[in-house]
């Protein structure tokens, strides 16, 4: 069965560009789907997991330092290490692409559904 086949007609797939400019009303997406009853639990589960082993591969070794950075910046300035390499934004970058990829694990029509609801939201 194709692609075009399984979705429901006049579905339009998230826009990855407002997704990046908005990145609580992604997280907030993707809360939506996860609690969301109709998706299956295996799903959710993978989902989590894959976006859980992405982040702890992007942090690393040097999560510690990119923490201290962000969360303690006076501390991150006093030891040299805020400013974001190249490698860095790469890694980020490619956590993202996977991140929206991630989403095909959801059934198209709910996904559309909580994207329009939080997307499209006044205010």
């Amino acid at each position: 069965m194709s692609d075009d086949a399984r979705k429901p007609s006049g579905f339009n797939p998230p826009n990855p560009v407002s997704m990046v400019l908005h990145l609580f009303k992604t997280m907030g997406l993707a809360l939506a789907l996860l609690a969301d009853p109709r998706v299956h639990p295996g799903r959710k589960i993978v989902f989590v997991a894959v976006l859980g082993l992405l982040i702890a591969a992007v942090l690393g070794v040097e999560g510690v330092s990119e923490v201290a950075t962000n969360i303690l910046p006076v501390v991150g300035q006093v030891f040299g290490i805020g400013e974001l390499g190249v490698d860095a934004v790469v890694d980020w970058a490619v956590f993202g692409v996977v991140a929206y990829n991630l989403l095909r694990l959801f059934p198209a029509e709910i996904v559309a559904e909580h994207y329009r609801e939080i997307f499209n939201r006044k205010g």
